[in-house]
């Protein structure tokens, strides 16, 4: 069997994060991200700072995050 890396959505996979995959999103001059490192990162920054840093115990509630954030930095 051959691992997926991308779920039907385009999302990534839990086994593409463990590999080191990063989710990404570009929102005008924000940048957003999902990854793994021990826990789950929700991060949001442009040039200058920092905008957002989420932490979570489970990928579910990491991607409902990612999902608010493209929504609320879109509408900036």
């Amino acid at each position: 069997m051959t691992p997926r890396f991308k779920n039907r959505d385009g999302s990534l996979t839990a086994y593409a994060f463990a590999c080191g995959y990063i989710q990404r999103a570009s929102l005008g001059d924000v940048d957003l991200q999902l990854y793994k490192d021990g826990c789950w990162h929700v991060r949001a920054f442009d040039s200058e700072r920092t905008l957002l840093w989420d932490c979570f115990g489970s990928l579910s509630k990491a991607r409902k995050r990612f999902d608010a954030a493209k929504r609320e930095f879109k509408s900036r």
